[in-house]
């Protein structure tokens, strides 16, 4: 079986923050992914 690549970004409480569909390139990486992470750091 196989599709399109999923990301997820789950925090500490296992909730989903982010759900990415498709390849991950930098430009998602700079603007979504690495902001949530400074964004979950700071609230835990």
């Amino acid at each position: 079986m196989y599709g399109v690549p999923e990301t997820f970004v789950i925090d500490k409480k296992g909730i989903v923050r982010l759900k990415h569909t498709g390849p991950v390139i930098h430009k998602d990486i700079k603007e979504k992914i690495i902001p949530l992470l400074e964004q979950l750091e700071k609230e835990s």
